[in-house]
């Protein structure tokens, strides 16, 4: 997100992680993050559904990935090749809202 000037933020402990797109994060950062600042407690709550969560949910699937309510899970079962498909999926659905005009 913050490569391709994206508002939002993917935080979480330990192997799991939360989505959001769209929702200025005040500490947004290129690196582990803990918890977003900047946004409400109801936004954080609704991560899944906040901003653009929906749309990226739908677009993931058609690239054949599947994040559960706005974020995921890996583990041992995962292969780097999983992870390196995931990075790339949503590098090419960022590209598309961008490119479509649904976030700056």
């Amino acid at each position: 997100l913050v490569e391709e000037g994206v508002p939002g933020a993917v935080w979480g402990e330990s192997s799991a992680f939360h989505l959001m797109v769209g929702p200025e994060v005040t500490n947004q950062v290129a690196a582990d993050m803990h918890t977003p600042e900047g946004v409400s407690t109801e936004t954080l709550k609704a991560s899944g559904h906040a901003g653009l969560g929906s749309t990226i949910q739908i677009a993931m699937a058609l690239e054949g990935v599947d994040l559960f309510h706005g974020g995921g899970m890996f583990s041992i079962a995962h292969t780097q090749d999983d992870v390196d498909n995931t990075i790339n999926a949503f590098d090419r659905v960022i590209t598309r809202i961008k490119r479509d005009g649904l976030i700056g």
